[in-house]
């Protein structure tokens, strides 16, 4: 039977220099992701570092991430079991291929959630506008 691991890449395996605490040392942190111009972005601390180690060593890591498949590819972990992107909305085969199953299903829902998410956009305008007026009389 094999172990499984859902994480996420952001803050936990990797991230940006930003932040990092106060006091690391460059010279311990390892690149693990990318900006689309190719720099490196995201970093991983010697803590991180091991982390990944072992549990590449024990586990099938599945990643879960709210990257869309761009950012993904650019991270530069090797993994090698299903992904998880887009905050669940994508789901990617071990070779790195879409679902088509999940997109199916995704697709369908996504017409009823637009149009409450629309809907819930415009009262949130409204407010809004609203507020403005009262702030400024």
């Amino acid at each position: 039977m094999h172990a499984y691991i859902f994480i996420d890449l952001d803050d936990t395996l990797f991230q940006t220099l930003r932040k990092l605490k106060p006091g690391y040392n460059p010279a311990e942190l390892v690149a693990r992701a990318l900006l689309a111009d190719g720099r490196e972005n995201s970093f991983a601390t010697p803590k991180q570092q091991w982390l990944w180690q072992w549990l590449s060593r024990d586990f099938k890591i599945v990643p879960v991430t709210a990257r869309d498949g761009g950012a993904f590819q650019r991270v530069l972990l090797s993994f090698t079991e299903e992904a998880v992107l887009n905050h669940g909305a994508v789901i990617l085969d071990k070779h790195g291929q879409v679902d088509t199953e999940w997109q199916q299903q995704m697709q369908a829902e996504q017409a009823h959630w637009q149009a409450k998410l629309h809907a819930l956009w415009q009262v949130i305008l409204t407010y809004c506008e609203s507020f403005l007026i009262t702030s400024l009389d």
